[in-house]
């Protein structure tokens, strides 16, 4: 093992849970801190091989699990999938916010990069606006703009109003995730679209931590993240000389297939973005860090955190 993982908790932006978080800390010297926000129905542990990869290089993982997702729900009794009432998606980002100070109070002086995966990439895109927490941005798997958006918020919030905030509903399922295998020849799983790796898929259906349903005020709120992201405020209230990586596999259907990811890149350069990169990977899928190049990402991603470590040289002033 290179790395020491210590567990602990913190209150939530919404005034009533306590967020699950973990620090993978490499044994020897930490020269950077990542600061994950993970996607819809998974945890921070599941991303332990890149936080091994990481701490190997001297770099630190440190995540939360969101509102309604394994280790903080479990610490509430809450219900997996259920972030609160709707309109609780600003609690998300607030909690990146939180945590960002607490890895700021324990490791003095480290450069802090925050990567955001599919939902967790929406999250950490509003946990952007006007902040100055972070050296550097990671997204994966982030989405553009999508005219659906509003009448499927519009349905999720009706669902909520006639059924319940914690309503499972197979429609809304259905209209959120339950499409992302078109384009895929004889899926053998309803969750092909994650990766490649036919191992990838077997491990999700099989976790707990996974797989759950999503609740319709989530499901409104996940929209909401979404829109909340590609709105013109977004792009213009991003820091301009702030690094941003965009990574998405071209066979990603929250990318758009890669179209939605090259709005975001366009958008984001538009709006006087200076250091904005963006890699598609020909015939990934949606989790770039469980693919079969999987490591060929990690690699990438270690290049371009080496890049800004040897450019900041340490964090920014608090």
């Amino acid at each position: 093992m290179t790395y020491q993982k210590n567990c602990f908790s913190y209150p939530s932006a919404d005034g009533c849970s306590m967020i699950a978080a973990k620090l993978y800390l490499p044994e020897g010297d930490c020269r950077a801190v990542v600061q994950l926000s993970h996607g819809m129905c998974e945890y921070v542990d599941r991303y332990q091989p890149f936080a091994q990869f990481l701490c190997q290089q001297g770099i630190a993982l440190c995540g939360n699990d969101h509102l309604g997702h394994r280790d903080t729900a479990a610490l509430g009794s809450a219900l997996k999938g259920y972030f609160g009432p709707p309109g609780s998606w600003k609690y998300l980002p607030a909690d990146l916010l939180r945590l960002s100070g607490i890895i700021r109070r324990e490791l003095p002086g480290r450069p802090v990069y925050l990567f955001g995966h599919s939902m967790g990439s929406f999250v950490a895109r509003l946990a952007l606006e006007d902040s100055r927490c972070w050296e550097g941005v990671i997204l994966s798997g982030t989405g553009g703009s999508n005219l659906l958006a509003g009448p499927g918020r519009a349905v999720a919030r009706a669902i909520c109003r006639v059924k319940g905030d914690t309503y499972l509903s197979p429609f809304l399922h259905n209209l959120t995730v339950g499409k992302n295998n078109r384009g895929i020849p004889e899926p053998h799983t309803a969750v092909e679209w994650l990766s490649r790796d036919p191992q990838v898929a077997a491990a999700y259906l099989k976790d707990p931590g996974c797989a759950f349903t999503f609740t319709a005020a989530a499901n409104y709120d996940l929209v909401t993240l979404s829109q909340r992201a590609n709105r013109p405020g977004w792009f213009s209230s991003v820091p301009k000389d702030l690094p941003i990586l965009l990574i998405s596999g071209d066979k990603d259907p929250v990318g758009g297939f890669g179209a939605g990811v090259r709005q975001v890149y366009r958008r984001l350069q538009r709006a006087g973005v200076r250091q904005v990169e963006m890699k598609l990977y020909p015939g990934a899928r949606h989790e770039l860090l469980n693919e079969t190049n999987r490591e060929e990402v990690y690699q990438d991603i270690l290049s371009w955190l080496e890049e800004r470590i040897q450019q900041n040289g340490s964090a920014i002033p608090l």
